[in-house]
């Protein structure tokens, strides 16, 4: 049979059951023949329990759609919870946004610590029960991020909900003193143990996973499978924004009353709904996997069309490797056949760059847009997640449609240096940011009022006598126009308003107007000094053209991501590719993700200008100064894209030329039409040979 035949048969062949026997050469049944048997090994059910009714689910697009659900949980536990709940985290818990990040980088570490040995062993053990196992173990890993919420007591803000405090005036300030029990710490190793368990069940998702699809999908419709299963990996942080951003607007404490509002810097939603609802759903849906068949009927086909397109630069040959010592022996050999590969090597690097520019933006972007663009946390999250959304789809199945559109090699090489280097361009988005907030003390000076020689930037001579706090950030807006950090530091004397929060007798506001009234009476002007509570407005018109470039940005990323991965399929030996792939997705979180938002947040941490300082550590920030956010993000992300360009192209230059064909030890050439037997292809296990003419055998 040639590669045209093979090619131009259905996505899913006659699963009707024929002797291995009777199977003819193209893997169909006999003319006139009814199909009676499956071949052993290839049927759904778990040891011999294998009814007939569950036959119907041994099919590629069941297992396709089975990896998505998998996908698009992962990707909303990850990249759309964790994302969106990071600054609620921050204030619930005390952290930095450094801190913070390395809760994010734990996944990443978890992953590169198991994915080496969960690729390289998976590729000859049963993938989906493999795959069954990871999801299973999401779950665990889910619901043990969201524990703290239940061990440590409900949050009180520093009794921030109490009504005193909200209400904070000069006539009653708050005397807090700071909860340093071990509390906070108990919750950020629970978050980093569960981080690190979701990271260990990921490892199969992209790596097995996208392989056993491989081995059960015609090369020809390869691409809109995996394309089809990265759109729901994209879906699922968007799908995590949506609905993480919908529950913080519950306040944590489901049920609880309070006097805080959502605009409100100490609010902190009900981030660890998501998480149950998370848990609950891998539990249910690993089950599937466990009596999913090691192979299908048709896989020895698909092996012989698929071996057809591979290419790679590959001295020696590789042994069956049944036994797991066999195995442990050949795996520097295999290590060192990956790295022979230059195409390979230069798509990883140029993947691992990519991943440090967009694994660091993808992370803290909802933290970024709530910063520079002051909107709720929520509302933050809603944007990203429809950005995400539309963005991440379109990218994907674009990528996916040129794929299946463009032969595998030089031309998809192409796509991807081109893609990448359009994507430089839209990331000067970045310099479209709104005005920091000035804070009275911070960043405005209080008129004519500062204390020279104190340690203290909020203190001045109208709010000396207050004895305020500094560790509760409770900004109120005085009818000078100006924000103050709270009204205690406004020196407001009474509380006015109760339902609408707002202040009266604001003795640092009246002295602020007095300066721009002149000669005017200061106990009129104090009876009219007024703060209502929350930010002063500050008119800004650029979140929607940020978002605009930002979704060009995201765009232009996934549309890669197939073709990315399906020349890292072709770069390698076929034995190698879930190995491959392994390997690849270690580099890339090793040097990509993991410091990328570690990077990212402490580029945030470096525009802080005042933050909390609680029990000797530093802990949230308050105030931020948006022009050092900007600039050195876009510095960040520009160079990690412009690395990856570099790389695209070497990768692009070095793609090997010559094709490859099929041999057994003994020289002659063989094809891969044995039909399957107890769930192993019993064809000979194959060798390359070099199709160039200097006669040396690669």
């Amino acid at each position: 049979m040639d590669e045209t035949e093979l090619l131009e048969q259905t996505l899913d062949p006659p699963t009707t059951d024929v002797p291995p026997s009777e199977l003819s050469s193209n893997g169909k049944a006999p003319e006139g023949k009814e199909w009676v048997d499956t071949p052993k090994g290839t049927e759904c059910g778990i040891g011999p329990c294998k009814p007939q009714c569950l036959q119907i689910f041994a099919s590629k697009k069941f297992f396709t759609f089975m990896l998505c659900i998998f996908g698009l949980i992962e990707g909303a536990l990850i990249s759309g919870f964790e994302p969106v709940i990071i600054s609620s985290l921050e204030i619930r818990y005390k952290f930095s946004s450094t801190a913070a990040s390395v809760i994010i980088i734990v996944f990443d570490i978890a992953v590169v610590v198991s994915v080496i040995i969960i690729s390289y062993f998976g590729e000859k053990a049963h993938k989906p029960r493999w795959i069954g196992i990871a999801f299973f173990t999401q779950g665990i890993g889910a619901l043990v991020f969201a524990l703290p919420h239940f061990i440590f007591g409900k949050y009180d803000a520093g009794s921030v909900t109490n009504t005193t405090l909200v209400l904070e005036s000069c006539n009653n300030p708050s005397l807090l003193v700071p909860d340093c029990d071990a509390g906070n710490t108990g919750a950020y190793i629970l978050f980093l143990i569960g981080n690190a368990i979701i990271g260990v069940s990921a490892a199969p998702l992209f790596t097995i996973g996208v392989s056993f699809i491989d081995d059960i999908v015609l090369p020809k419709y390869v691409s809109l499978h995996i394309g089809v299963f990265q759109v729901c990996t994209i879906v699922g942080p968007a799908i995590g924004f949506g609905i993480g951003s919908a529950l913080l607007t519950l306040y944590v404490d489901v049920g609880e009353v309070t006097n805080l509002t959502e605009d409100d810097p100490a609010w902190v939603g009900a981030w660890w709904l998501s998480f149950i609802v998370s848990s609950g759903i891998s539990f249910l849906f690993s089950i599937p996997f466990f009596f999913y068949p090691r192979v299908l009927p048709d896989t020895h086909l698909v092996t012989e069309a698929r071996q057809k397109q591979m290419k790679g630069t590959y001295k020696g040959r590789f042994g069956k490797e049944d036994t797991f010592v066999e195995q442990l022996k050949a795996f520097p050999f295999h290590l060192l056949g990956l790295f022979k590969s230059k195409a390979w090597l230069f798509l990883t690097l140029g993947t691992t760059f990519l991943f440090l520019s967009l694994e660091a933006l993808v992370s803290f972007a909802p933290k970024y847009v709530e910063t520079v663009y002051r909107v709720p946390a929520s509302t933050a999250g809603l944007i990203i997640g429809a950005m995400a959304i539309a963005a991440g789809g379109i990218g994907t199945l674009t990528g996916a449609l040129i794929a299946h559109c463009v032969k595998i090699g030089k031309n998809m090489g192409i796509v991807n240096w081109v893609t990448v280097l359009i994507a430089v361009v839209p990331l000067v988005g970045f310099f479209l940011t709104c005005r920091s907030v000035d804070v009275v003390g911070i960043g405005t000076q209080y008129t004519n009022n500062s204390i020279s020689n104190s340690s203290d930037v909020l203190l001045a001579s109208c709010n000396a006598d207050c004895n305020c706090s500094s560790t509760i950030f409770e900004p109120v807006c005085g009818a000078d126009g100006l924000t103050y950090f709270s009204p205690c530091r406004a020196s407001c004397q009474q509380v006015g308003d109760i339902q609408n929060v707002t202040y009266e007798n604001c003795g640092c506001v009246a002295t602020n107007l007095r300066n721009n009234m002149m000669n005017s009476d200061f106990g009129t002007i104090l009876a009219s000094s007024t703060a209502t509570r929350g930010l002063c407005p500050l008119p800004c018109t650029y979140l929607a053209g940020f978002i605009a470039l930002v979704t060009i940005f995201v765009i232009l990323i996934f549309l890669i991501r197939v073709p990315f991965l399906l020349v890292t399929l072709r770069s390698v030996a076929d034995e190698q590719r879930t190995f491959a792939l392994g390997v690849q997705s270690l580099f890339f979180r090793l040097f990509g993700s993991i410091p990328g938002p570690l990077l990212f947040g402490a580029i945030i941490d470096s525009g802080c200008v005042y933050s909390q300082t609680e029990c000797g550590r530093i802990a949230n920030c308050w105030v931020y100064d948006n022009n050092i956010l900007r600039l050195r993000a876009y510095i960040f992300c520009t160079l990690g894209i412009l690395a990856c360009l570099v790389c695209t192209v070497l990768s692009w230059v070095f793609y090997p030329p010559y094709g490859f064909k099929l041999a057994p030890p003994d020289g002659t050439e063989y094809k891969c039409t044995d039909p399957p037997v107890d769930g192993k292809l019993s064809a000979p296990n194959p060798v390359f040979i070099s199709e160039t003419t200097d006669g040396i055998l690669y």
